[in-house]
């Protein structure tokens, strides 16, 4: 049984919306919940939010590095859309859904699965489409969920943001650079959604590095075929182009 949180990131002047699930083998609540206390915020009060400004809010900004640790436990599948199609993301994400299901051998025991308010436009649209996709025999659907008491939309949330950031940079609409140090890059201004990317693209779903007959390794990974990245067929041209190549496929070696 998996716990799968969703959440989204809109950017209108882009044209697209990306959604991220993350996928947790156990729930991740309690590894929130520690997060926020570290960082003076109280649980089940407060709650983390990547749209606060992170530079004046030090509470913020502290729960937001430690709920990236509480990533680490998780895998993550992308749903990419275009912005005029707000409306119908529940049902893309459903696609999403199924496709890293099927391709991860996840389709035992029913899975919880927890979107985000504000997701689901048509309640009935949304279970119809879950049960033509089999989803309903896989997966326990709540809709609507406050991010405050279902702990790990708050670990969906941030990865929503992140992955959106780097398609942005793909798209160069963020050209933002900053300094890292110990992470082989001291001294050196780094564009911000490489260094997003370098810290968090082992955690898509992909193909196996290793090859399991003759033990090789592949240190280029396929993401689309284990369902790590879902783009909607209506995507403009540059929106598609820029997520595949962004998230298409995944380099796992050294890039110091």
């Amino acid at each position: 049984m998996a716990f799968i949180y969703f959440d989204e990131s809109i950017h209108t002047a882009e044209g697209f919306i990306l959604g991220a699930f993350v996928f947790f083998d156990e729930d991740p609540s309690a590894g929130v919940d520690a997060c926020l206390a570290d960082a003076g915020l109280t649980p089940g009060v407060d709650e983390f939010k990547s749209s606060s400004r992170m530079d004046v809010n030090h509470a913020q900004s502290q729960a937001r590095d430690g709920l990236v640790g509480v990533a680490d436990a998780c895998r993550v599948a992308l749903v990419v859309m275009p912005a005029s199609r707000r409306k119908e993301l529940g049902l893309e994400a459903l696609i999403a859904l199924d496709k890293a299901l099927s391709a991860n051998q996840l389709s035992g025991a029913p899975h919880d699965v927890f979107f985000d308010e504000g997701i689901v436009g048509d309640r009935t649209q949304f279970f119809d489409e879950a049960r033509r996709l089999g989803i309903d025999k896989r997966c326990k659907l709540h809709i609507d969920q406050d991010s405050v008491e279902v702990r790990g939309l708050q670990v969906a949330d941030p990865a929503a943001h992140y992955y959106a950031t780097m398609l942005r940079g793909r798209l160069g609409t963020v050209t933002k650079q900053i300094q890292v140090e110990n992470a082989g890059y001291d001294g050196v201004d780094l564009d911000l959604s490489f260094y997003l990317w370098a810290c968090l693209r082992g955690r898509l779903f992909a193909t196996r590095p290793v090859d399991s007959a003759s033990g090789d390794i592949n240190f280029t990974v396929d993401v689309i075929s284990m369902g790590g990245l879902h783009v909607a067929d209506d995507c403009s041209h540059e929106v598609r182009e820029a997520a595949l190549v962004r998230f298409g496929t995944d380099y796992l070696g050294c890039i110091h």
